[in-house]
């Protein structure tokens, strides 16, 4: 099967900003230079109460981070 990574970022603000996703940026990055390029699966916890799905991630509400089903 496609292995792929996993990158969790936590921030503490109440609405998502587009800086949000620097630091996935930056292991996207590292990872589509790797031999085969690795796919990355980015989730970004953040404070406030909508959990969505982007074009960069997934959008996870501090509130609803016990019933996520993370990858494994």
């Amino acid at each position: 099967g496609e292995t792929s990574l996993t990158a969790i970022e936590a921030r503490s603000g109440l609405t998502v900003g587009s800086d949000f996703f620097r630091g996935i940026a930056s292991l996207e990055a590292v990872a589509a230079g790797l031999a085969p390029p690795e796919p990355v699966r980015a989730f970004l916890v953040y404070g406030g109460d909508d959990t969505q799905q982007r074009t960069r991630g997934t959008i996870v509400a501090w509130s609803a981070l016990d019933g996520m089903e993370w990858p494994s």
